[in-house]
C-alpha cells in the first residue's frame, strides 16, 4: 500500500499539494475555545508535515513558477481589496487610526529586528517569527519571496524557508489566541474601563448626535405600513410627518379614490385616503393614531419594499463626511430613500449618525425606484452585479504589478527595487482604487476577489511547506524553544505598546482603539470576540481604516526582515 502510494504521488505531485489544501482548510475551521488558524497557518503546516514525511524522501520539489502565480495571485488581491480604503484612509478624520496603524507595523518590525538580534536568529528564522507573532500570513509571502531574490544556493534557500515555515507555525498559534484574548478582555483592564459600558455610552451619544432635517436619508431599516385616513382628514403631509418622531418617518404614497397623487408637503389629506409611511418602527406603530386604522393592503407597499439597490460611494456629497453630514448635505434630494446596510470591504458597518463614509462604502439604498436612482446619482454610482469579474483587468494588473517589480535604482550602489511582492502590491492598491472610483470598470466581485486571495495564499504556502519539510524537522529541534519565546515578544509589545500610544498620546476612544488594535493587527476574529465582548457593533468603526492600512504594512515589512537582519 505504501509503495502504491509513493508511486502515484511520484507520478502525479499535484495530489500532494491538493491534500494539504483539503486538510489544511478542514483543520484551519476547526474551533477549539473558540479560536481557529485560519486557512493559510493550517495549510501551511500541514503541508510541511507531509513534506517532512512523504514528498520530501521521495525527492519531489515543486516549480519555482507555481509559487510565483499563486504568490502574485494572492498579493494582488490583497491590494485590490484595500485599496479604495488605504487611499480614503489618507484623510484628516482618519489620521489617528492611520497613525495607530502605521504604530504597531513600526513597533512589530523593530520587535522583530530585536529579537532575531538577541537569539542570531537567521533571516528565515526571524521572517517567520515576525510573521507568526504578527499573525499575517501575507508577510511570511512575502518574505520567503523575497529571499528566493538573495541569490542563495538551492540547498540554503530550503534551510532559509524551512526554517521561516517553522517559525511560523510554531508563533502563530500563540499569536492569535493571544491577540484575541488581549484586546477585548486584557487591554479594558490595563486602561481602567469596562468596555462593555464604555460601548454603550458611546452608542448612546452616537445616536444622540443625530441632527439630520426632516426631508433626509433615514439611518435605520426600512419599515412600511398602509393606513386610511380618518382623524388626520384635513392635515397636511408636513403636519402628518411631524407627528410621527419629527421627520424619520416619511409618507410615501397616497391614493384617493384608487389614484395616485403627487406627494408634496402641502398636500392635504382627505377622508378615506390610502396611505402608506415609512420608517421607524417607534414611529410606524404610533402612525394609527395619528391617520388611522392599519390596512392589509400589501400592494400598496410593493413600491416602497420592493426596490433595493447596491450603490458604490464615489461623489463628494457621501464621501469624507459622516452619515449625518452626508444626509444633511442630500437633504430634500434623499427624501424617501432609507439605508438598509453600509459595508466597507465587506464589513458590515453600525448605521450611526458619526459614522463615517468613505469612497468605495457600498450602501443598500431602499426606496421608489425614482427615489433610488435619484440619490445613488448624487452620491455615487450602482454597484455592478454578475457571477464573473473582469480577469482582463486581472491579468493587466499582474503584468503591471510585475513589470513595476523589475524597476529598480542604486542607492550608493546598491540596487534597490520593489521586487515581485512590492510591484504587484502596488498595482493593486492602483487598480483597487481606480475601480472604486469607476465600479462599472475592472469589475471583480468581492467574494470572486476573497477567493483568489484565499486560493493563491494557500497554494503558496503549501508550496512552501512541501518543498521545506525535509529541513523543518531540524530546524525544530534546533531553535523551537527560543523561537516561542521571541514569538510571544513579537506579538506582545507592539499590542501593548500601541494600547498605550493610542490612548495617551492620540486620545482615541477606547472603544474605537480596541477596534483600531484588531484592525491593525488584521485579525477578524479579535474584532468578533471585541464586538461580543462589548455587546455593540461599535468598535467595527475603528477597525477598517487600520485593517486597510495594516494589510499593505504588514504586508511590505516582511522583505524588510530580510533586508535587515
Amino acid at each position: 500500500m505504501q509503495q502504491w502510494l509513493n508511486d502515484v504521488v511520484k507520478a502525479s505531485p499535484e495530489i500532494a499539494l491538493f491534500l494539504s489544501l483539503a486538510i489544511g482548510v478542514w483543520l484551519g475551521r476547526r474551533r477549539v475555545a473558540g479560536v481557529s488558524l485560519g486557512n493559510a497557518a493550517s495549510v501551511l503546516i500541514v503541508a510541511t508535515v507531509l513534506g517532512a514525511v512523504w514528498t520530501g524522501p521521495l525527492g519531489i520539489q515543486y516549480p519555482a513558477l507555481l509559487k510565483t502565480v499563486a504568490f502574485g495571485l494572492f498579493v494582488f488581491c490583497v491590494g485590490f481589496q484595500g485599496g479604495p480604503q488605504f487611499f480614503a484612509s489618507l484623510s484628516r478624520r482618519t489620521v489617528k487610526q492611520v497613525v495607530l496603524a502605521v504604530f504597531l507595523v513600526s513597533v512589530g518590525l523593530l520587535t522583530t529586528l530585536l529579537v532575531a538580534k538577541l537569539w542570531g536568529f537567521d533571516k528565515g528564522t526571524a521572517a517567520g517569527i515576525g510573521a507568526g507573532g504578527l499573525t499575517e500570513t501575507a508577510m511570511l509571502a512575502t518574505a520567503v519571496s523575497s529571499l528566493s531574490e538573495l541569490g542563495l544556493s538551492a540547498v540554503e534557500l530550503q534551510a532559509q524557508q524551512a526554517n521561516a515555515a517553522v517559525a511560523f507555525a510554531l508563533t502563530y498559534i500563540f499569536g492569535a489566541v493571544a491577540v484575541i484574548v488581549f484586546i477585548p478582555h486584557i487591554a479594558p483592564r490595563l486602561l481602567g474601563i469596562d468596555l462593555k459600558q464604555e460601548a454603550a455610552t458611546l452608542e448612546a451619544e452616537l445616536f444622540a448626535a443625530s441632527g439630520a432635517a426632516q426631508e433626509t436619508l433615514a439611518y435605520r431599516r426600512l419599515e412600511a405600513r398602509a393606513y386610511r385616513v380618518g382623524v388626520a382628514a384635513g392635515a397636511s403631509v408636513a403636519e402628518i410627518e411631524s407627528m410621527l418622531s419629527g421627520g424619520r418617518s416619511l409618507v410615501e404614497s397616497v391614493r384617493r379614490a384608487g389614484r395616485p397623487l403627487v406627494v408634496e408637503p402641502g398636500l392635504f389629506l382627505q377622508a378615506d385616503d390610502e396611505v402608506v409611511v415609512a420608517g421607524h418602527r417607534a414611529a410606524i406603530v404610533k402612525a394609527a393614531s395619528v391617520i388611522g386604522p392599519e390596512l392589509e393592503g400589501y400592494e400598496l407597499l410593493a413600491p416602497v419594499q420592493g426596490v433595493q439597490a447596491e450603490v458604490v460611494i464615489t461623489q463628494a456629497a457621501a464621501s469624507g463626511r459622516s452619515l449625518g453630514e452626508a444626509t444633511a448635505t442630500l437633504g430634500a434630494q434623499a427624501r424617501g430613500v432609507f439605508l438598509k446596510a453600509l459595508r466597507r470591504g465587506g464589513v458590515a458597518l453600525p448605521i450611526t449618525p458619526a459614522t463615517e463614509l468613505m469612497r468605495g462604502d457600498v450602501l443598500t439604498l431602499i426606496g421608489s425606484s425614482a427615489d433610488v436612482e435619484r440619490v445613488t446619482a448624487l452620491v455615487g454610482k450602482p454597484l455592478a452585479h454578475g457571477e464573473s469579474g473582469d480577469l482582463a483587468y486581472l491579468g493587466l494588473g499582474l503584468v503591471a504589478g510585475t513589470l513595476l517589480g523589475l524597476l529598480g535604482v542604486h542607492v550608493g550602489g546598491i540596487p534597490v527595487e520593489l521586487g515581485a511582492g512590492g510591484g504587484v502590491l502596488i498595482a493593486g492598491l492602483l487598480f483597487g482604487w481606480y475601480n472604486s472610483r469607476h465600479p462599472l470598470v475592472g469589475y471583480i466581485p468581492h467574494h470572486a476577489s476573497r477567493g483568489f486571495w484565499d486560493i493563491g495564499l494557500a497554494m503558496f504556502v503549501a508550496l512552501i511547506g512541501l518543498n521545506a519539510g525535509p529541513q523543518a524537522l531540524d530546524a525544530l529541534r534546533e531553535q523551537g524553544g527560543q523561537v516561542l519565546m521571541a514569538g510571544a515578544i513579537v506579538t506582545l509589545v507592539p499590542q501593548v505598546a500601541a494600547l498605550y500610544f493610542g490612548r495617551y498620546v492620540l486620545r482615541m476612544h477606547p472603544v474605537y482603539l480596541c477596534g483600531a488594535l484588531a484592525g491593525a493587527q488584521t485579525q477578524d476574529a479579535a474584532m468578533v470576540a471585541t464586538n461580543d465582548a462589548a455587546e455593540s457593533a461599535t468598535p467595527v468603526l475603528g477597525f477598517t481604516v487600520p485593517y486597510a492600512v495594516g494589510n499593505v504594512g504588514l504586508t511590505l515589512i516582511g522583505p524588510l526582515v530580510v533586508a535587515l537582519v
